[in-house]
């Protein structure tokens, strides 16, 4: 995303220059907001994933320190068995290393994942490592492409009320029933 950024306004920084910079800009964003909270519904989410003990991680290519941040923030760390960055993986997405990595500390088997992602290169990785993947259409993510995803939804809600057909672990029905 970032070499497509420099190439249309052809700006002269690097590549690592440019994130850093957008990075350092997200971290001063997200300290500075006194009361940062989840997306709706993603709580109930997590807490019914919780109560069925599926395991949940993160795997986001952000930094540790903002992923670390935004959950303790939003007071969601508490449902995430890994978090895994892409500062802790050789290949970022669209590779699949960080889900593959972070399969393997939840001992789950790809097949049995369901990746939640909402950028084109996440759903590339989520597929690429054999997982099931959900596109998520974020507002903040801009107008990505995720139609390799499994199934796209637009909120939360949206997915609490597919909860009950989702695939985890052989305990619910194929995702192939939502289609």
């Amino acid at each position: 995303m970032w070499q497509q950024v420099l190439e249309k306004h052809q700006l002269t920084a690097t590549l690592e220059e440019i994130f850093a910079y957008h990075q350092h800009n997200v971290m001063q964003t997200m300290l500075a907001h006194p009361n940062l909270t989840a997306m709706p519904s993603v709580e109930r989410w997590l807490s019914w994933l919780h109560e069925q003990h599926i395991p949940i991680a993160v795997a986001s290519s952000s930094p540790r320190a903002l992923i670390d941040l935004i959950m303790d923030k939003t007071g969601l760390g508490q449902y995430f068995e890994v978090r895994m960055t892409g500062e802790e993986v050789t290949n970022g997405k669209p590779a699949p290393d960080i889900f593959l990595t972070t399969a393997e500390m939840i001992g789950a088997s790809p097949s049995n994942c369901l990746v939640i992602e909402d950028s084109r290169n996440g759903v590339h990785a989520a597929k690429s490592a054999g997982m099931r993947c959900i596109g998520y259409r974020n507002p903040g993510s801009g107008n990505q492409d995720l139609s390799k995803a499994d199934l796209q939804i637009s909120s939360y809600d949206e997915l609490w009320t597919l909860k009950d057909t989702l695939p985890f672990e052989g305990r619910l029905p194929s995702l192939s029933k939502l289609c």
